[in-house]
């Protein structure tokens, strides 16, 4: 926990029907997400007990946004959405070596509706996910230590699959 931090910002939300079977939108956050007067807490530190200035809260990206592609006609469906995730620090004292790089990731969500008598339905779905392969890493953790006198900073990842599928098939009666 922290004396003092603020979380500021604005989200912006747009969607156009384009026509009857396609609808364009998207979404950008944009914020700030600061610890005021941080204060180091890494024992032997050179700048241990010192106020550092503002930082960056942990896992809170200063950017994040998305758009959307949502076809629909005669049964089928496909949504396309890409997702932006900026920088994000995983300690509370903004150190380069323990922070997630921003990525960028697409999926594919593909389905196909059959009607059958009596409001009954079958729906045949394809999920692609991270459509490009992209090399990312969504999380992480890490921390910093001191020994005789250097600063050692351990940085670990969990790396995000590559294009992934997942089928399904949903029965309505």
């Amino acid at each position: 926990n922290v004396d003092e931090s603020f979380r500021r910002g604005v989200e912006l939300t747009v969607a156009w029907n384009t026509t009857k079977w396609l609808t364009l939108s998207a979404n950008a956050t944009l914020s700030q997400n600061k610890i005021k007067n941080y204060v180091d807490e890494l024992k032997d530190s050179p700048t241990y007990g010192e106020r550092l200035g503002d930082m960056t809260i942990s896992y809170s990206p200063s950017v994040v946004g998305s758009i959307m592609a949502d076809f629909h006609v005669a049964g089928f469906s496909a949504l396309w959405h890409t997702q932006y995730v900026g920088k994000q620090y995983f300690t509370n004292n903004e150190i380069e070596a323990l922070s997630l790089d921003a990525y960028c990731v697409t999926n594919l969500n593909l389905g196909y509706n059959l009607s059958l008598k009596d409001k009954r339905s079958v729906r045949f779905g394809l999920t692609i996910n991270n459509l490009f392969s992209t090399l990312y890493e969504s999380n992480g953790y890490g921390y910093s230590y001191m020994w005789d006198g250097e600063r050692y900073d351990e940085a670990f990842y969990f790396p995000q699959a590559p294009i992934n599928f997942l089928a399904n098939v949903t029965v309505n009666f």
